[in-house]
């Protein structure tokens, strides 16, 4: 009894300890601010470790616990002099609707969402900071004409991120991060930056090229390529790559005929990501291990996309608003979704192989209505074939373009049904196929015995033949069977088999009833009857011999 009370007493005071630590915490965060006329100030009205000279500001000491530093004054220089900014806020350095501002010298670490957060701003400079340990190192939205240079960025979950960001320069800033660098947009523009080699991810250099033309990317033109970007490019060649560790392993923006072959594109939010580029080859690429293998955004049209390994990521393919691409001849396996899509329409794909996909197919419309159906092609002719899809249940005993025909040809009989108006009318069976099972009884309707015949077909020699009654365990079988003691009531029965091949296939599910007060088959115990005639003959005949001898007498 002492013992459980001492332990009681532990824990609540383990609980208050953790609830009075976590209202310290909370009351101890504050926001520091910069104010458009110039004065700083803390929300919690404390003495906060910056010297004011016009209008340069320089930390004189470390700022812990801090919520967020914003700035509100324009024309000003921010030097951090080697000091801590430390804190878990939202943002660690709020730059909003501002120019000119330079932010320099600071390190910026602990857990805010943001460590530097840009936004509809232009000429900031972020110089020779250090940034660690945050979600979001630099973040940038609809802001132009910054500077980004000689930054050490390591220990976030993102880099620097350019989103509707155009004409930035990025210089000699080295990225060690969970993914180091992406820019993203909706035009054009918002793609063009000033960005070249002296930016490393993970020591690797950045290629970022705009407007080029005729070039081949490879180790041997471009060595030790860690993020490569293709901006209103043409007849570019990227090949024999490793890209790892980015918003975009490689991204094709605005950019045409160019062939992207031969690479190992490896754990990046988007491994290949395609932008408003159209008619560019993705052929023969290790696609693994990132959230999206490969994207196609905003009407990136007539690319052909072939070879590829795309495997374990959380997605295979995501299709945007992108129509009239060739999907050929890829191993799409062990992903989360094979290939997803949102308004993408007249896409061929065929002869891909979709194995163990957690969904193999999924479509925005499928869950909002209102968003357009993507209806693309799965198969081409009886000739080519459609797709191998790993969970097909059909069977191949027929042949011919309408698979009526005696014989298999390695295309399932039946079409593999995806949603709506999609399906794959041609699957390929390369493997051979699964045995097809019949089940001849039971029948679908009522029965007046407890005693059913169980009577199927297997369309080939098994290596195993198993029945399941009512979900219940299986019971294996060698042939036809009788289902005895049936009760009163609803029935079910599935028949499962596997060839010597190893495919294994199940029967289509009866379900039967057997009626009230159902009694057993009454069958001859054709034993005793046998041996009642038997010993009645004998009795008989005996008596006849008796009889015989008697009168001889």
């Amino acid at each position: 009894m002492k013992v459980s009370k001492i332990i009681l007493i532990i824990l609540c005071l383990t609980a208050l300890c953790a609830i009075n630590t976590q209202q310290v915490k909370s009351q101890n965060l504050e926001t520091i601010y910069i104010s458009s006329n110039g004065n700083v100030f803390s929300s919690a009205n404390t003495t906060v470790p910056i010297q004011q000279e016009g209008n340069i500001y320089t930390f004189t000491d470390d700022l812990f616990s801090i919520a967020s530093f914003v700035i509100q004054r324009s024309n000003i220089i921010i030097d951090g002099a080697g000091f801590n900014l430390v804190g878990e806020g939202d943002i660690g350095i709020d730059v909003s609707f501002l120019n000119n501002v330079t932010i320099k010298n600071l390190n910026i670490m602990g857990g805010f969402y943001y460590g530097i957060n840009i936004i509809d701003s232009s000429s900031i400079k972020i110089i020779d900071n250090n940034i660690t340990g945050n979600y979001e190192a630099v973040f940038l939205y609809n802001s132009g004409q910054n500077t980004i240079d000689g930054n050490n960025i390591s220990n976030n979950q993102i880099g620097i991120d350019l989103q509707s960001s155009p004409d930035n320069l990025i210089r000699n800033n080295n990225l060690n991060n969970g993914y180091n660098f992406a820019v993203y947009g909706s035009d054009l523009s918002h793609f063009i930056n000033n960005i070249d080699a002296s930016n490393t991810v993970n020591g690797k250099k950045v290629y970022y090229f705009v407007n080029t033309n005729n070039q081949v990317v490879s180790p041997g033109t471009y060595p030790d390529a860690g993020f490569v970007a293709l901006v209103g490019c043409t007849n570019i060649t990227v090949r024999d790559l490793e890209l790892s560790n980015n918003g975009q392993g490689l991204l094709l923006a605005y950019t045409t005929s160019s062939t992207i072959g031969q690479n190992s594109i490896t754990n990046n939010y988007n491994g290949i990501m395609l932008f408003r580029s159209s008619n560019n080859i993705v052929n023969s690429n290790d696609i693994t291990n990132n959230y999206r293998g490969v994207q196609f955004s905003n009407s990136s049209n007539s690319n052909s996309i072939t070879a590829n390994n795309i495997s374990d990521n959380t997605n295979g393919l995501f299709l945007f608003e992108s129509s009239q691409n060739a999907i050929t001849g890829n191993n799409i396996t062990d992903n989360g979704t094979g290939i997803g899509f949102r308004a993408s329409l007249s896409n061929r794909i065929y002869t891909n192989y979709f194995v163990n996909n957690d969904e193999q197919v999924y479509d925005y419309y499928l869950t909002n209505s209102s968003i357009t159906q993507s209806l693309n092609f799965w198969s081409v002719s009886y000739q080519i074939g459609g797709n191998y899809w790993s969970d097909y249940r059909g069977v191949d005993v027929k042949s011919g373009p309408n698979q009526n025909q005696t014989g298999s040809d390695k295309i399932g009989d039946t079409p593999y049904i995806l949603y709506g108006s999609n399906k794959d009318d041609f699957p390929l069976l390369p493997y051979g196929s699964p045995p097809a099972i019949s089940i001849n009884s039971p029948e679908s309707k009522t029965y007046s015995t407890t005693d059913v015949e169980l009577d199927f077909t297997v369309s080939e020699t098994t290596a195993w033949i198993k029945y399941s009654l009512d979900g219940q365990t299986n019971v294996t079988i060698t042939g036809n069977t009788i289902l005895t003691g049936l009760t009163e009531g609803s029935h079910t029965i599935t028949i499962y088999a596997e060839d010597l091949d190893g495919f294994s296939s199940m029967s289509e599910t009866i379900t039967f009833t057997v009626s009230e007060n159902a009694e057993p088959t009454q069958t001859e115990e054709f034993p005793i009857t046998w041996i009642a005639g038997a010993i009645v003959i004998v009795i008989g005949a005996a008596l006849l011999i008796y009889m015989f001898r008697i009168k001889k007498k």
